[in-house]
């Protein structure tokens, strides 16, 4: 395959821009869609989806397996402390870097499910997926940079975001990278300022010539992979009335024999049971008295009654300095919205919503250096007709 259509997805999930990309040519096009109708494909063009950085967390991680079932079941609880979701929430992709380094992008599963909405909806067949950081080269110790319309990709070393014109300088003064690849036409004016302190190199190259030669031969993270796999052929036939019939013999056999079980053990187990709650409520309380030994159970869950109350008063004290750091950040932006607020354990998790991308991302930065006492965790974001939400949890240290 050497033609490609590589189509940029924004942060509602709407086609901006495609490039007819011809290997053979050498050629790039770009030309602005409005809809994924718009999307059309020719006899041998492939398909390639860009999406919006904002959607992906990227990030490293190790896992000392060689085994790739291990690995896909390690990876989304090595990055549980990562994301505020509940890992079922979110989808997993990865690649090698190492036998035990591996990049892992992380979106959430709403979103893949109304990518591939729009895909069937539009009679589109695409079996690439990838984070919009890949269109643009790596540099080891350097920052990759380029223009893209009216937003800057950023590519630091693996990792990378997106971000618009007014905050690339406060980025860039922030990057701990001292030297800056920027591909582009011409040297922007937003780049004067910051040319004092970065040491910047300029490549002339269009924009759309640079993604599409760099998606289609560098390897990067395909998000459509494990449940999300668009090869046609991982599908096997299944006979259903054959599959009915062995999950209907498993159901029953595993009921029998529990019934079985259960009527043979049922009264000796009663009687173990008893005596084992006496015994260990007089190694627990030697002191205990004859309605606490005659009945253990009622005893036991009275004492756990009264530490959970205590543990309780706790998490309160946890929630009460938790909402005091919110409320003042809550202050400083008036655009920001709080959907709502779940005490879990003693984790605050509070859902946000705001209009774009660096709203929420000012919010977060002010939050985590105001809140010196909390551990402030930033999930994934997912785009919604109102704008970007994200759920931060913070947690008492």
């Amino acid at each position: 395959m050497s033609e490609y259509v590589i189509v940029r997805i924004n942060d509602k999930l709407i086609p901006e821009f495609q490039i007819r990309f011809k290997i053979s040519e050498n050629t790039a096009f770009k030309s602005k869609v409005l809809s994924w109708e718009d999307i059309k494909l020719k006899k041998h063009e492939k398909l390639i989806l860009i999406l919006s950085a904002n959607l992906i967390l990227t990030t490293e991680i190790q896992i000392p397996s060689k085994s790739e079932e291990v690995i896909r079941k390690s990876i989304p609880f090595a990055l549980e402390e990562e994301i505020a979701t509940d890992v079922e929430e979110n989808h997993f992709s990865y690649m090698h870097l190492t036998d035990q380094m591996f990049l892992v992008s992380v979106i959430s599963k709403k979103i893949m499910d109304q990518l591939l909405e729009h895909l069937a909806k539009a009679d589109l067949v695409c079996d690439e997926l990838y984070s919009e950081i890949f269109t643009i080269p790596f540099n080891k110790n350097k920052l990759s940079l380029c223009n893209i319309d009216d937003k800057y990709i950023v590519r630091d070393r693996l990792l990378g975001t997106t971000i618009d014109n007014s905050s690339l300088s406060t980025y860039l003064n922030l990057s701990k990278q001292k030297e800056v690849v920027y591909y582009t036409n011409k040297l922007d004016k937003d780049l004067k300022d910051i040319s004092l302190i970065k040491q910047i190199e300029s490549i002339d190259i269009k924009s759309e010539f640079l993604q599409a030669i760099t998606i289609t031969s560098n390897k990067s993270i395909n998000l459509f992979q494990g449940e999300y796999s668009q090869n046609i052929d991982r599908k096997k036939t299944v006979n259903p009335w054959k599959k009915l019939i062995i999950l209907s013999s498993i159901l029953f056999l595993s009921w029998m024999g529990t019934h079985i079980y259960q009527i043979w053990k049922l009264s000796f187990e009663i009687d173990k049971l008893k005596n084992d709650q006496k015994k260990l409520m007089l190694n627990v309380i030697p002191n205990a008295s004859k309605v606490e030994i005659n009945d253990p159970y009622s005893a036991f869950q009275s004492k756990l009654k009264l530490t959970q109350n205590s543990e309780h008063s706790s998490n309160n004290q946890g929630f009460i300095i938790a909402l005091s750091y919110l409320g003042k950040t809550l202050s400083q932006h008036k655009n920001i919205q709080v959907e709502s607020l779940r005490l879990r354990d003693t984790k605050l998790e509070v859902k946000l919503l705001a209009k774009d991308v660096n709203q929420l991302n000012q919010f977060q930065l002010n939050l985590k250096n105001s809140a010196l006492t909390m551990r402030v965790v930033t999930g994934t974001r997912d785009s919604t007709q109102d704008g970007i939400s994200s759920i931060i949890t913070m947690e008492q240290l």
